[in-house]
């Protein structure tokens, strides 16, 4: 009588064998997933502040494009420039063609690796434009927090140039040769246009410039 054949099937060495190739495969492949969520986490964060660059040069921009002009007998300035803070006077957006949208203090300084936009609410009183304005110096020179300022993006240091005569100069220089006070010059006599150069994260430096609302650019 012949014996029963013999079924075939693995050993145990060789089932133990598959098994490490196995977690090997997993580890594998685990660890390619993990690169792919940090990849996918890096190209989101490089979107996130490229789109936060781009509003906030656009807020720039618009604010600059606003810019006040200054009627007489009014003894606030509508652009000023300490070094470290610029100070202006827009007119504010309108709501409907027939409401007066008033006017907004703005303040833009870079502070704490950030560069911060303090906006006031619409005014339409002279006496609420001056408080504004105050409270607008408070804070940028005081690095006082403020409900009113936000931070837009991640910034070291930045420069602000003004054309005037043909030429980019600083500020300061820009109004020496009037021989009255530089803030009260920038206030009464706004630049063609004005340069932003601002220092981000990893030395990169972005550039802007906006011509005046009223005065076009005339390059050298």
């Amino acid at each position: 009588m012949r014996a029963p054949p013999r079924t075939s099937g693995f050993t145990l060495l060789e089932v133990m064998l598959a098994l490490v190739v196995l977690a090997i495969l997993t580890g594998l492949s685990w660890q390619g997933i993990a690169t792919l969520l940090r990849t996918r986490d890096q190209v989101q964060t490089q979107v996130d502040q490229t789109q936060a660059r781009e509003l906030s040069m656009a807020q720039w921009r618009i604010d600059w494009q606003h810019l006040w002009s200054e009627p007489s007998g009014v003894r606030i300035p509508a652009l000023q420039w300490d070094g470290q803070s610029l100070m202006m006077v827009r007119q504010s957006p309108q709501a409907s063609p027939h409401e007066d949208p008033g006017l907004q203090v703005v303040a833009w300084t870079v502070r704490n690796g950030q560069w911060w936009r303090w906006s006031s609410t619409p005014l339409t009183r002279q006496g609420e434009l001056s408080q504004a304005w105050q409270a607008a110096q408070l804070w940028a020179q005081q690095n006082q927090a403020s409900e009113l300022a936000s931070p837009l993006v991640a910034a070291q240091s930045w420069r602000v140039l003004f054309h005037r005569g043909g030429a980019w100069t600083h500020p300061a220089s820009s109004s020496a040769t009037s021989g009255t006070d530089p803030s009260a010059a920038l206030g009464q006599t706004p630049p063609d246009a004005i340069r932003l150069e601002l220092e981000v994260t990893n030395g990169q430096r972005l550039n802007l410039d906006v011509a005046s609302p009223t005065l076009a650019l005339e390059r050298p």
